[in-house]
């Protein structure tokens, strides 16, 4: 066991690991016969009858996952695995204890990210009572720290005394606990826990020993995953890649969506991501893997980077090779990034950055430096741990072997039905409009969640469309909308750009068409048959949109611009 000495900090890394195996005798791999408690391996084929069901399989992430699957590679154990599948919510009364103990030679306990307040809620003495049962040795995976900014002693005093009381006991029964970063050790040495070491993730070493990450070039054509929340307005069609965000999931997969919960990830923090989600999700440029062959499979198709808050989908594009960024800006993250070398940008918004700082950004050389020496830690504790295999002879098994699983399969809606159950979503999330008044679509106005796709940040006083395609979704208080009328000024750069031409439909009808040369109050009738409804779109379509670049106005790429929209007002006909 690693334990540091009165001048060392819990963030410095030992150059070797050494674990006394308490009656642990070591195994090797064709012999390891392992039980596996929250496995979150979702391998129901076809029987899953909605993402919700599949979620709680991987205990709300797909990443969770990735976690089994790996430890099951590195050790060549390609048969499906024996145990619980979220230990979070099995019965414990229905655990056959006598037959784990009789015919498995060592229970693995999968963890995430359970050191945290926000898992106080969960039944740790039935968690303590599932590990008291068993009697063969115990090692433990993955576990780390859940906070945001709240340092080890805070995480530690924020513990209920449930979840102290089962991390002692399972201390006290394991062999050893493999933790994730630094932060976690100082938490656990609070504790008073010593038998663990900082080993990461076994997600990490799951490509085997000669790993190397390829720096690639990237520009406007390049392939690019967006990593959960992503956005940036040179890239035009990322492929994003999800694992939690549970309405977006909805919104892809389930009718039962009908408001938007996650308002936090189209804050102003996350620019563009709103509009470049919803052009996603009707491209079907929006992804969800239950089956970790296919999502591997998916991300060797050509990616040069990858990108987001997601930091096993980070994981596993370095495992083919692909750099990454990682934004996310919790201690989940700090920990991990740390000690893999692994670029991190927390909290920070790739919308404007150009894709050569990008590429810059996602640097390989110090995750390639660093890489041997920490699998060969992560190899030496798992040996420690009885678990031997041989690192210089690689993963020995392929993910093909793990391909006959009956991996959960889940049918995607249509593009343009995900995208539509995202935008009534979005427009139940906002406010009620009134009519009668007009609404400021500048910066600080509450109306600005309108805008959905194809906008640009709001500035004092107005927001302005970009591409040649806006579109507006909100509701009204009640039926009856007689008229729109939208105050808007165009891009006009004379002599290039003396006039812009506009479309404007209301749900789906195109209801206008003019020229703008100035600044215009356009004025939308709409339809009698429309005017019974209380969820609207409105789609503004200005073809000759230009980019200030293009006109000379500007130094650097940027999107091209069509309108300024300063505000709208809506105008209600009571006879209707």
């Amino acid at each position: 066991l690693w334990q540091r000495d009165s001048n060392e900090t819990a963030s410095d890394k030992p150059e070797a690991v050494q674990i006394e195996a308490q009656g642990c005798n070591i195994v090797t791999t064709d012999k390891i016969r392992p039980y596996i408690l929250n496995h979150n391996l979702s391998l129901h084929g076809s029987s899953r009858r909605s993402i919700d069901e599949s979620l709680i399989d991987m205990n709300t992430n797909s990443g969770n996952s990735y976690i089994t699957y790996s430890i099951l590679k590195i050790l060549s154990l390609p048969k499906h695995p024996a145990g619980v599948v979220n230990i979070f919510t099995c019965n414990p009364l229905e655990i056959d204890f006598d037959g784990i103990n009789a015919e498995h030679t060592h229970a693995f306990i999968v963890f995430q990210d359970h050191l945290g307040s926000d898992w106080n809620h969960v039944n740790w003495p039935n968690l303590s009572y599932i590990v008291s049962r068993i009697k063969i040795p115990i090692v433990v995976f993955s576990l780390g720290v859940r906070t945001l900014n709240a340092t080890p002693a805070e995480v530690t005093e924020s513990l209920s005394p449930d979840a102290v009381k089962f991390f002692q006991l399972l201390a006290s029964k394991a062999v050893s606990i493999g933790i994730r970063g630094g932060i976690t050790a100082e938490v656990m040495d609070a504790l008073g826990i010593r038998n663990y070491s900082i080993v990461g993730c076994p997600t990490y070493f799951e490509a085997g020993r000669t790993r190397q990450v390829i720096k690639k070039k990237i520009d406007e054509d390049s392939k690019v995953a967006g990593l959960g929340v992503f956005a940036n307005k040179f890239i035009t069609s990322p492929e994003y890649i999800l694992q939690s965000e549970l309405d977006l999931l909805h919104a892809l997969y389930d009718m039962r969506v009908s408001k938007y919960k996650g308002v936090e990830l189209f804050s102003v923090a996350n620019r563009g991501f709103q509009s470049s989600i919803l052009a996603a999700l009707l491209d079907r440029r929006v992804h969800f893997f239950p089956d970790m062959v296919k999502w591997k499979k998916f991300m060797k198709s050509g990616f040069h980077l990858a990108a987001g808050s997601r930091m096993h989908g980070a994981i596993l594009a370095l495992n083919v090779g692909c750099p990454v960024l990682i934004t996310a800006g919790d201690m989940r993250a700090r920990e991990m990034c740390s000690l893999f070398r692994i670029p991190h940008y927390p909290g920070i918004g790739l919308y404007d950055y150009p894709l050569d700082e990008l590429e810059s950004m996602a640097s390989v050389d110090e995750i390639n430096m660093a890489y041997d020496s920490l699998y060969s830690r992560f190899h030496e504790w798992l040996v420690g741990c009885g678990l031997y295999f041989d690192p210089d002879e690689g993963v020995e098994s392929e993910d093909v072997e793990f391909g006959d699983w009956p991996w959960t399969v889940l049918e995607q809606s249509s593009g343009i039905v995900a995208e539509g159950r995202l935008k009534r979503a979005l427009a139940h999330t906002g406010p009620e409009l009134h009519y009668g008044e007009w609404l400021s679509l500048g910066a600080g106005s509450a109306y600005t969640t309108c805008l959905i796709f194809g906008w640009d940040q709001p500035s004092p006083g107005f927001t302005w469309s970009y591409d040649k395609v806006a579109e507006i979704v909100f509701r009204v208080v009640e039926p009856g909308l007689d008229k729109i009328t939208l105050d808007c000024v165009p891009l006009i750069v004379a002599p290039k750009l003396s006039a812009q031409r506009i479309n404007v439909r209301v749900n789906g009808q195109i209801v206008t068409r003019a020229t703008l040369s100035e600044a215009t109050k356009i004025e939308c009738q709409i339809p009698k048959r429309l005017s019974r409804k209380t969820v609207y779109t409105i789609r503004i379509e200005t073809p000759d949109s230009t980019s200030l670049f293009e006109l000379g106005k500007q130094s650097h790429q940027s999107p091209p611009l069509g309108i300024q929209l300063r505000s709208l007002l809506l105008e209600q006909d009571v006879a209707k």
